[in-house]
């Protein structure tokens, strides 16, 4: 919990991985809420009702095909969605580019890696936020 007024501190617990905060004083109704969702979906969850993926403030809804972070819903097309849904899926770990081809372009035609490059550049543009680190990592040789 944080007190009023240091509502500026939200981005710097998101960026240690806190993922749920509350500025005193709260609603009992929300505390239950947030208690009783953790105990139905443990601790940390990923997927939340099988159709959400969480992470980094970020919420992918499959079902809706909806981005949003941070509650600010972003726009994202078809290619830059599915890239966004591989990575969180397989978070903590490096998509190789032919993982990141094979999720993104369904199609199986040749996609070359500048191309990969500028649609990784796009997604991380829109999920960029102000005073925030890059959720979106490159891992030199790897993926």
């Amino acid at each position: 919990m944080i007190g009023p007024g240091a509502e500026s501190r939200f981005i710097d617990l998101l960026k240690a991985g806190i993922d749920e905060n509350f500025v005193r004083p709260i609603a009992p109704s929300k505390l239950l809420g947030f208690l009783r969702d953790r105990i139905l979906h443990g601790s940390h969850p990923t997927a939340i009702d099988g159709h959400i993926l969480a992470y980094a403030g970020i919420e992918l809804s499959t079902n809706r095909h909806s981005v949003k972070r941070f509650g600010v819903s972003i726009h994202l097309g078809p290619i830059e969605f599915r890239l966004l849904q591989l990575l969180m899926e397989n978070r903590e770990q490096a998509c190789t580019r032919a993982q990141l081809i094979e999720a993104a372009w369904r199609e199986r035609r040749f996609v070359d890696a500048k191309t990969v490059n500028v649609h990784i550049g796009r997604l991380r543009k829109a999920l960029s936020v102000a005073n925030c680190a890059d959720v979106i990592r490159t891992v030199r040789s790897s993926g």
